[in-house]
């Protein structure tokens, strides 16, 4: 099993379906986009389901064991998508991770089956959120903002 903010060697994503264009309740994407206190990651456009969301994404061992540590604000973000170079068991933990989120765990289909609302941890002893099957795809959203239903699939926008 992978802990994360995880480890994990990344490898080039191609097996994710792509969207074939916008939605009509797409909301535009700003011109200058403000990540707020999220820093150093690149920023993607995804749908799940029927939702658009604009995530910064978690792609190497680095990012992805720094994730969302240290951030109060998002600004125009939506969350975080964690990649992982193969399929397998993840935990996730909050360790110096000042907001309340949500983790949504994608299979190797894209199909969200997994939800587990997380909280702060300051200690050294933080609880770990384990998925309850192998995940390609992970996605935090903070906790005040709905999130997806289960079931719904992840997709990657083009362009």
């Amino acid at each position: 099993m992978v802990a994360a903010a995880c480890v994990a060697a990344p490898e080039p994503v191609t097996d994710l379906p792509v969207s074939p264009g916008p939605t009509a309740s797409a909301p535009p994407t700003p011109s200058i986009l403000d990540t707020g206190d999220v820093e150093g990651f690149e920023v993607a456009e995804i749908d799940v389901g029927d939702r658009r969301l604009l995530v910064a994404v978690a792609d190497t061992p680095v990012l992805r064991s720094r994730g969302l540590m240290d951030v109060t604000d998002l600004g125009d973000l939506d969350g975080m998508l964690f990649v992982f170079d193969r399929s397998r068991p993840v935990a996730f933990w909050m360790k110096n991770t000042l907001i309340p989120l949500r983790v949504g765990y994608f299979g190797p289909d894209g199909v969200l089956f997994q939800i587990e609302a997380m909280e702060p941890c300051l200690t050294d002893d933080c609880p770990t959120y384990p998925s309850s099957g192998e995940v390609r795809w992970a996605l935090e959203i903070p906790a005040d903002r709905p999130f997806p239903p289960l079931g719904s699939t992840l997709r990657l926008r083009s362009g």
